[in-house]
């Protein structure tokens, strides 16, 4: 019997992940301790995110292809797209790119042909990554990484319970996580994060290193105002866990007419006044509901 869609690509996205980290032994240590990046070999291996191991790009590519090939839920899709002619003409782009972010890029720029929602290759800088390996820790196949990675403690990144979409080049908060370092520092929907201590923003990757210390945020609440500084504590986000916590943190009881009943409360719309994010409308239709803590829509396909 066929597999149902959801499960079908939950898998495929699984196995890409089981790629990416076979492709790219990823070792998370302090800045201090971190070597300085070196130029990569075009078309060999490219700088991994963070000045980490480097990428083998072909190994990963093909890997990625064969998985989609293998596993995607619509076959029929993959014949009217020709996916196999398709890759193999954007291979020589990705080989060329000058860094892993590129390749990264580009490989995710042919996954969206596909057309289907959460479908793409995702990093250790990626909020997502952490998000399946935590949804789908229990998959015997995930079983080494988890071990390699987490081992003790379940899938985990730095950061301070806020999640921010990149659009234009910039970064806006797209959700916050009620009862988080972020929520109490007073981070709201639509502001703009600017810099992570003085750096320019990541949401991963800037935190890294920062476990168990302060930062200082520089952001911006409306267009053309001096931009705020906030000072937010650094946690290590284990998503199943923040997100039911930031559910229960956001329960409310009201009470009409002698009856009671529960609410669990948002954090992501925006007031009439914000976000002033470009492109607005396009960012709004195609977004990731953290809403409450609440992982509303799986990127499972």
């Amino acid at each position: 019997m066929r597999r149902s869609r959801s499960t079908a690509v939950a898998h495929a996205l699984a196995a890409v992940l089981l790629v990416f980290s076979c492709c790219l032994g990823f070792h998370f240590t302090p800045r201090a301790q971190e070597r300085a990046p070196q130029e990569p070999a075009p078309g060999a291996h490219a700088q991994a995110p963070g000045d980490r191991q480097s990428v083998d790009l072909a190994k990963l590519y093909d890997a990625v292809v064969d998985t989609i090939e293998q596993k995607f839920f619509d076959e029929a899709l993959l014949k009217r797209l020709d996916w196999r002619e398709r890759a193999k003409a954007f291979r020589p782009t990705v080989l060329s790119a000058a860094t892993a972010e590129d390749a990264f890029r580009q490989i995710n720029a042919l996954l969206s042909e596909l057309k289907t929602s959460h479908t793409a290759l995702f990093t250790p800088d990626d909020y997502e990554y952490y998000v399946l390996l935590d949804v789908l820790s229990p998959d015997p196949s995930l079983t080494e990484l988890m071990t390699r990675q987490f081992w003790g403690s379940g899938p985990y990144f730095p950061g301070i319970g806020v999640f921010t979409r990149e659009i234009d080049g910039l970064h806006f908060v797209d959700s916050v996580l009620e009862g988080s370092p972020a929520d109490r520092a007073g981070l709201k929907y639509g502001d703009e994060v600017l810099t992570v201590d003085g750096m320019p923003y990541s949401p991963v990757a800037a935190f890294r290193g920062k476990i168990g210390t302060t930062v200082e945020l520089k952001i911006r609440r409306d267009l053309d105002t001096a931009l705020q500084s906030l000072e937010v504590s650094v946690i290590p986000i284990r998503p199943t866990s923040a997100f039911a916590a930031a559910t229960a943190a956001s329960a409310r009881i009201i009470e009409h007419n002698g009856s009671r009943s529960s609410i669990s409360g948002r954090r992501t719309r925006p007031t009439p006044s914000r976000p002033r994010w470009p492109n607005s409308s396009r960012a709004t239709s195609s977004r990731i509901d953290y809403a409450g803590g609440a992982y509303r829509s799986l990127p499972i396909g």
